[in-house]
C-alpha cells in the first residue's frame, strides 16, 4: 500500500466515523423530542362571575416536552366551543395563556379546555 492509498483509506474511515456519529446524534434527538410537539394543558381556570357583563377570563399553561411547534386549544362552555386559538410553544418550555371570552348571558357556565391539534 503506497502513501496515496493510505491517505484515501484514512479519509474513508474518517468519513464513515463522522457519518455514523451524525446519524447517532440525529437518532438521539429524535428519540428525545420525537417528530412533533408534545404539548399538555395544565391548571385550567375560568373566572365566571355573575357580574352579567359577559366577560369571562380563562387561564392555563401549555407545557411542551417535544419539538417546538404549535398547539390549538379549544375552550368549551357547557359543551359549546367559545374560543379556539393556536399558540407556539418552544421545546422544553411552559407558556402561560390568559384569554377573555364574551358570553351574552347572565348565568353560570361549566368550562373546560383541551388541545385539539399540535404540529411543528
Amino acid at each position: 500500500m503506497d502513501e496515496k492509498d493510505k491517505i484515501i483509506a484514512t479519509l474513508a474511515v474518517g468519513f464513515l466515523l463522522s457519518t455514523s456519529l451524525a446519524a447517532m446524534l440525529a437518532m438521539t434527538g429524535y428519540l428525545r423530542y420525537g417528530m412533533g410537539p408534545d404539548v399538555h394543558l395544565a391548571e385550567f381556570h375560568a373566572e365566571d362571575e355573575l357580574a352579567c357583563d359577559g366577560h369571562v377570563s380563562v387561564s392555563y399553561y401549555l407545557a411542551n416536552s417535544g419539538k417546538a411547534g404549535f398547539a390549538q386549544v379549544e375552550v368549551v362552555a357547557d359543551g359549546v366551543a367559545v374560543l379556539r386559538n393556536n399558540y407556539f410553544v418552544d421545546r422544553g418550555n411552559v407558556r402561560q395563556v390568559l384569554e377573555n371570552v364574551y358570553l351574552d348571558d347572565c348565568v353560570s357556565h361549566v368550562f373546560n379546555a383541551d388541545i385539539t391539534a399540535a404540529w411543528a
